[in-house]
């Protein structure tokens, strides 16, 4: 495949890992997520932040919890009975798939991508259909840091913040912000005002 970039199993966490790569709810609260909010995580993966974001949104919020993996989701919806955790709606889905995925049709408030778009082929076609459901909330995009990590995908997979907020500018995103966020991530949020 000449040039092409892949993601080896081994370049990222095991699902015990996670944590430690992450501060999930310190995050989530710097993105502005709050009580009685709508939270997307889209590529919700294990779950690190879908169960963080529970507990801020509370019992006025809710969380949809994506991912195009289903054993993900069968893994979160399962985390999330076991906390008693009512305010999740665990989806198998590909947002760029014909039909996309089912969302609430108020719109989010907040839409995490938290590792996502290093591994997709078209950024700005994913921001665009992220865009649909945004009615006027914020996007925020989790990256690996451009420096060293214990884990992550190859540096030449890792998008610059000036990249991210190039894809965001041309989806008509708009006021980015660039926020570091320790241990081994920056963040890149926007907002989307129809």
């Amino acid at each position: 495949m000449g040039s092409t970039l892949r993601l080896r199993e081994s370049d990222m966490p095991e699902e015990q890992e996670w944590g430690q790569y992450f501060r999930p709810s310190e995050t989530l609260e710097r993105l502005g997520l709050k009580h009685g909010m709508t939270f997307v995580d889209l590529g919700c993966g294990c779950g690190t932040f879908t169960l963080a974001a529970s507990e801020i949104v509370g019992v006025k919020g809710q969380v949809y919890a994506v991912d195009i993996d289903g054993e993900n989701v069968e893994r979160v919806a399962a985390r999330a009975k076991e906390r008693g955790l009512k305010n999740i709606t665990a989806l198998v889905g590909d947002i760029l798939a014909k039909g996309g995925v089912k969302l609430p049709s108020h719109g989010a408030d907040l839409v995490l991508l938290a590792n996502v778009i290093h591994g997709t082929r078209s950024r700005v076609s994913l921001l665009r259909r992220v865009k649909s459901i945004q009615v006027g909330g914020t996007i925020a995009i989790l990256n690996w840091s451009l420096g060293e990590t214990p884990k992550g995908p190859p540096m030449q997979m890792r998008p610059t913040p000036e990249e991210t907020v190039g894809c965001l500018a041309q989806v008509g995103f708009n006021d980015p912000a660039v926020l570091d966020m320790p241990p081994y991530h920056y963040a890149v949020t926007a907002k989307y005002r129809s």
